[in-house]
């Protein structure tokens, strides 16, 4: 029986499972080292979903070993389970010459100042923004761009974890200040966190999927955030969007530039968008 590896199989990941057994396959799942207390918390709760026991290997210390007890199982695919798992999948069927995504791609595909770059460099809306170590710097850059409120947003993160809309410059302060000495969802510090200009806008989510360069909408939903009292935001309502009205069609061909643009030729994208006066945006 071939087997498909899935790394982090975990929230609706943990689906994918069954699924291989279904399809006549053998799934195996890797589970990477580290993460947050939220994320080792989704993982326990998502194994405890498993129908039955699928073959489970961990990530080991070092990524060479881990290379090699993956290539141990043969495996006709190695697919992320998650949005944790894409860096460590990718490398692996990269390195393993399996379909999938250039490794040399993987900044661009997770980390959000080097997805905007590869929107302007493709000739894409992206958005202004600057990656800062410390809130004198993230002033600077809100001075030099006339910015009087802004959004602060770890690199890399899931959902709405550390993302602040900041209405003025002393919340756009103590909001680097605070993501500074926090450490993202998926465990690492953050060192560095992105500030850009505020966009506003109705918020969509555009899913894709892509096989071979070619890509798919699969659905699109808008949705809203309310503020918590820590001054973060939070998903509050989200509607799948079931006909096309102005300004849609345009995201949508938005969306599968983004896709090329940030090297996506195999697997799912969830983007987030916003439509403003003009048009849309990767947010």
């Amino acid at each position: 029986m071939r087997n498909i590896v899935i790394v982090d199989a975990v929230s609706t990941g943990y689906n994918y499972v069954e699924d291989i057994w279904r399809r006549g396959y053998n799934p195996v799942v890797l589970e990477p080292q580290g993460g947050s207390e939220d994320l080792l918390e989704l993982r326990r709760s998502s194994y405890s979903l498993f129908n039955r026991e699928p073959d489970m290997i961990s990530e080991a210390d070092s990524y060479e070993e881990t290379l090699e007890e993956v290539r141990k199982f043969d495996p006709m695919l190695v697919i992320a389970g998650s949005e944790g798992g894409v860096p460590l999948a990718t490398h692996l069927a990269d390195d393993l010459g399996l379909p999938g995504n250039a490794w040399a791609n993987i900044d661009k595909m997770i980390k959000k100042d080097a997805m905007h770059q590869a929107l302007d460099d493709a000739g894409i809306r992206s958005i202004r923004g600057r990656k800062v170590k410390s809130a004198e710097e993230a002033m600077e850059f809100c001075h030099e761009l006339g910015l009087d409120c802004a959004v602060v947003k770890p690199l890399r993160g899931a959902g709405s974890a550390g993302l602040y809309l900041c209405d003025n410059l002393d919340e756009v302060e103590a909001a680097v200040r605070e993501l500074l000495t926090q450490d993202s969802f998926f465990g690492a510090a953050n060192t560095e966190v992105l500030v850009q200009e505020r966009i506003v806008g109705p918020e969509y989510i555009v899913n894709t999927v892509s096989c071979n360069g070619v890509h798919r909408v699969t659905s699109v939903l808008t949705y809203k955030k309310i503020r918590t009292a820590e001054g973060g935001f939070i998903y509050n309502t989200m509607e799948t969007v079931v006909r096309l009205e102005p300004g849609h069609s345009a995201m949508i061909e938005y969306a599968l530039k983004v896709a090329d643009a940030v090297g996506v030729r195999y697997g799912m994208i969830h983007g987030e968008y916003m439509l403003d006066k003009n048009g849309p945006v990767l947010i």
